[in-house]
């Protein structure tokens, strides 16, 4: 499509001609679309987006810039001509040839706004200026804009037409360069590895992709901008790396970023969720059954849907309501309803509780939303509880500890199921915990819907509606987990219920307030859940790394709880105190059984080591120890399935050896090489009791494979299985851990 003058007599296709002019008398009587004018602030474009609630798409030039002016004030009037010459030829004159639906224009112009805004921040006055230097000052900009909460963020999205600032999944063909073509699986499923990129709670590689394609878009249109003598790209950005390689690792640096939530907006919107959960589930859950009741008597008796409306609003203003005393006076009082509870009012209520349920489940666990969401439904018949949820006694037997069943998919190469403690309490109490509370309210409240889907869909505790008001008439409306669902309802719910006035303004909590916190990511919440924890006590850092199924416990101190400036140094202090401990039982010969070859070479060098605390008490053999662990830079590296320490001998780690990155400088492990085959053979690395469970699990599933397929006949092709399976057996074996039970049954 070209833009075309409004007297053309082309009628298929009104946008036929091209811009062949740079006066601004001739470009007034140019039109973009059926709609807009070249010189209008606003270009509407025609078509609708998939979801969208327009069937038009708007892009606004006149949008404020950080310095207070707009593109319309004269400095800017270069910038606004070459940027609108651009954005027109996105679409209307493709250098490379392929066609870009307009409907894909506010997600593009979003992007664009985002970099005009950068180079007037950065005093650049025309692309001509932009180059690969500075295409690397944008993305140092660009994980500092999504580290931290952003207003304005929030408006651009809003004032770009993009109804929901969810747009991970952009990452689109039509844009890409050709190795960024070829690679797009992989770049996704890397990124979210959940369900999609659109259902990641993380800010994802996808929406970063996005951010950085728009320089790319501009490296190709050059020649575009060169025909009407206008300033462009001088050079291929981020140095010529493929964008999707790019967006991978800014990807990495900005999870690792993002910021716990302040504890001043937490514990309000905790509170606000486990209230509500607690004041109105039980009316809302009534509710909710009482409206399905009247949907399936209705259709049995050929009422219409209209019909059945009346009589719900009779039900709930009337005698007729008969639920819990003075609910609905409440519920009216509380949340300023209308002066009839309507169906639709019904509806916002439980999507709110159905928010209220995943902020306390999640802020209780620190599970990412597509684990959360991953959760089955069902009833366990002789606990009476979800069958989601395990209870076991703590090893005292004074606690009662809840573990939720859901998926793993992150960092794993299929889903497994795994378990997280979802709380505790005495064994003595009868009150469940509130995120226990939380689970059996969805149980509750979403079962009549699932009586009505399919069975693929009934399987999940969360399912959505597809109508965004009312609820389903149809087992076809009703859908599985949607994690964007999810995220836009925790904001929301923040947004109403959290009384924002009454929290302190300071730089830490000004861009909640602001935003009555539309800003706020669930992703946040794992790292508030890991920073509370360690706070708490510090020796529990090991025990988050389980809780997040980390295989390292580098990435929670790195990535989690070392985010927090504050406790930098306490996580460095709390792992100079293991290696500390880990030497000096060693020394003592008091350390628990120990598998490994850095066992043996402990046991080798135990007789030299003993000299450091000759003759010396227990507090100043402590002291000594650990002197001699700082002076040589000793860390210990903690996996799930054991631990080692480089320092020791650098040149001798096996993951060095592996990577060609050998060097006598090294004192920790090269975690692109770092793998169970590679570290059990490594001088360096030894596994103890604490690595109990990954050796067993790891046992009981290589036997149950090899069984399995020896039971078809097939045994001698899983060797490598069997393999697993024995060298697992030595290391349980040696740490005197009985061997489970495996049978070629259990296999199947």
């Amino acid at each position: 499509m070209k833009p075309v003058k409004k007297d053309s007599n082309v009628v298929d296709n009104p946008c036929d001609i091209r811009v062949t002019t740079k006066t601004k008398s001739s470009l007034e009587d140019i039109w973009i679309s059926k709609i807009s004018r070249w010189t209008d602030r606003k270009w509407i474009f025609d078509g609708k987006a998939p979801g969208a609630s327009s069937n038009t798409v708007t892009c606004i030039w006149d949008f404020e810039l950080p310095d207070g002016s707009t593109l319309f004030d004269p400095q800017h009037s270069v910038l606004l001509n070459e940027a609108r010459h651009f954005f027109w030829g996105i679409f209307f004159d493709r250098q490379d040839g392929r066609r870009i639906k307009t409907t894909s224009a506010g997600h593009r112009f979003y992007a664009l706004r985002r970099l005009l805004k950068w180079m007037v921040q950065n005093n650049y006055i025309s692309f001509g200026e932009l180059d690969s230097r500075g295409s690397e000052r944008f993305c140092d900009w660009l994980v500092e804009s999504y580290t931290v909460p952003n207003v304005d963020e929030l408006d651009d999205a809003e004032s770009c037409g993009l109804d929901n600032f969810e747009i991970e999944n952009t990452i689109e063909d039509d844009s890409s360069d050709i190795d960024d073509e070829k690679n797009a699986a992989c770049s996704e499923g890397e990124t979210g590895n959940e369900e999609n990129l659109d259902n990641s709670d993380e800010i994802t590689e996808g929406r970063i992709n996005t951010a950085l394609q728009i320089w790319r878009t501009l490296w190709e249109q050059r020649h575009s901008m060169m025909k009407f003598e206008l300033g462009s790209l001088q050079q291929i950005p981020f140095n010529g790396h493929a964008v999707y390689k790019v967006a991978r690792g800014l990807a990495i640096k900005v999870s690792m970023r993002v910021p716990a939530l302040p504890d001043a907006v937490a514990i309000p919107l905790m509170n606000a969720a486990n209230c509500f959960i607690t004041t109105y589930s039980d009316d809302l859950i009534k509710l909710v059954h009482l409206v399905r009741s009247v949907r399936e008597n209705g259709s049995e008796n050929g009422q219409s849907v209209n019909s059945q409306n009346i009589m719900l609003r009779s039900i709930f203003s009337g005698s007729g309501f008969s639920i819990k005393d003075d609910s609905l006076r409440r519920l009216h009082e509380k949340y300023r309803l209308g002066v009839e509870f309507s169906v639709s009012e019904l509806r916002r209520l439980v999507d709110d509780l159905v928010a209220a349920c995943s902020i306390s489940s999640q802020s209780d666990t620190g599970m990412r939303i597509g684990e959360l969401t991953s959760t089955l439904a069902g009833r366990d018949e002789k606990t009476g509880l979800p069958s989601c949820i395990l209870v076991r006694p703590s090893k005292s037997g004074l606690l009662d500890l809840y573990y939720i069943k859901a998926t793993l998919s992150k960092m794993r190469a299929e889903p497994v199921k795994e378990e997280w403690l979802l709380a505790a309490k005495p064994h003595d109490i009868n009150e469940l915990p509130d995120a226990v509370r939380a689970i059996i309210v969805l149980q509750d409240l979403l079962a009549p819907f699932r009586s009505m889907a399919s069975a693929e869909v009934a399987k999940y505790l969360f399912v959505t509606f597809r109508a965004p008001v009312g609820f389903p008439l149809s087992g076809e409306t009703v859908t599985g987990p949607s994690n964007r669902l999810i995220r836009s309802g925790q904001k929301n719910f923040a947004s109403q219920y959290v009384d924002w006035s009454s929290i302190e303004l300071t730089e830490e909590t000004r861009p909640y307030i602001l935003t009555k916190g539309l800003c706020i990511r669930p992703q946040q919440w794992r790292k508030t859940y890991a920073q509370y924890v360690f706070q708490v006590d510090k020796r529990m850092l090991p025990g988050i790394a389980r809780q997040f199924k980390h295989l390292s416990l580098a990435v929670t101190e790195g990535a989690y709880v070392g985010t927090s400036a504050s406790l930098v140094q306490d996580v460095a202090e709390f792992n100079r105190n293991l290696t500390t401990d880990f030497f000096l039982s060693n020394i003592r010969g008091t350390h628990a059984k120990q598998e490994g070859r850095l066992a043996k070479l402990m046991a080798e060098y135990k007789t030299e080591l003993s000299r450091i605390i000759d003759g010396l008490n227990v507090q100043d053999a402590r002291l000594a120890v650990d002197t001699w662990c700082r002076n040589r830079d000793m860390k210990i590296f903690f996996h799930g399935y054991g631990k080692c320490i480089p320092a020791i001998a650098p040149t001798k780690a096996e993951c060095h050896k592996r990577a060609q990155t050998i060097h006598w400088a090294n004192k920790e492990p090269n975690y692109s090489k770092r793998e169970p085959s590679v570290c059990t053979g490594c001088q360096l690395f030894l596994a103890d009791n604490e690595n109990v469970d990954y050796w067993t699990t790891r046992y009981v599933e290589n036997m149950s494979i090899y069984f399995e397929a020896q039971a078809l006949g097939r045994g001698s092709e899983y060797r490598v299985a069997k393999a697993r399976a024995d060298q697992a057996k030595i290391y349980l074996s040696t740490l005197n851990i009985e061997l489970p039970l495996v049978e070629a049954n259990d296999a199947r």
